[in-house]
């Protein structure tokens, strides 16, 4: 009798033991997948992230060649066009990541540089928008600006090298297309147009890779060996 219940609380142990294990299986199982999906995002913001650092590092490559042939023509400059943060006003103030593509006033920039003969000479502009569309159209406007800004303070400037970053109202067709016309009636001959950097990508980290970069310290300290 007292073997047959010790037999009874054998098993009875095992099958608690059993649903206990299974139970936790299927705790790590659920956590695994919570896991995998957090990678997944880590690997995707750390390609993205390693993509503009590679640009980055293009963009400082070429840069000096472009500024190398302003140095050997006195009628070249070297003109860098980007959108810049919006102004808002007071009573809507917010994050950035909140006010792009919303309200406010778009701020074009354009940076200039020629060489005088004996060192480099900049003009920094800044063109105010009258709305905060940031398409190509209103990019082509504000070049044509920029451009008049340029022929105004320096008259002997008759050709332009253009560079830019990848971002959709600068790499559209429709833009590149239109930019050289609009360099020739503003009297300079635009003669090329560098794309250095991608907007998706700059986008991505900007936006992302701050909380990924936190987030991986978590991780690590989370996920076990065998989680890993």
């Amino acid at each position: 009798m007292l073997v047959v219940v010790s037999h009874v609380v054998v098993v009875s142990t095992i099958i608690k033991v059993q649903d206990t294990l299974k139970k936790k299986a299927e705790e790590w199982e659920a956590e695994l997948e919570i896991f995998e999906e957090d990678l997944q995002s880590f690997e995707t913001a750390l390609h993205l992230f390693v993509q503009h650092l590679l640009r980055k590092a293009l963009s400082s490559s070429i840069e000096p060649t472009l500024l190398g042939r302003v140095r050997n023509d006195r009628e070249l400059i070297h003109l860098v066009i980007d959108h810049k943060q919006k102004w808002l006003p007071k009573a809507h103030e917010e994050t950035q990541q909140e006010g792009f593509g919303k309200r406010g006033i778009s701020i074009f920039g354009g940076a200039a540089t020629r060489w005088t003969g004996s060192e480099y000479e900049v003009l920094n502009i800044r063109v105010a928008c009258d709305d905060a569309a940031q398409n190509w159209f209103q990019t082509l406007g504000c070049t044509r600006t920029v451009l008049d800004i340029v022929r105004k303070h320096w008259p002997d400037i008759g050709k332009a090298v253009v560079q830019s970053d990848g971002a959709s109202n600068l790499n559209c067709t429709a833009f590149m297309v239109a930019l050289p016309r609009v360099g020739q009636t503003a009297g300079i001959h635009i003669i090329s147009h560098t794309i250095t950097e991608v907007g998706a990508g700059k986008t991505k980290q900007d936006t992302d890779f701050q909380q990924v970069s936190l987030s991986l310290n978590q991780a690590a300290a989370a996920l076990s060996l065998i989680h890993i």
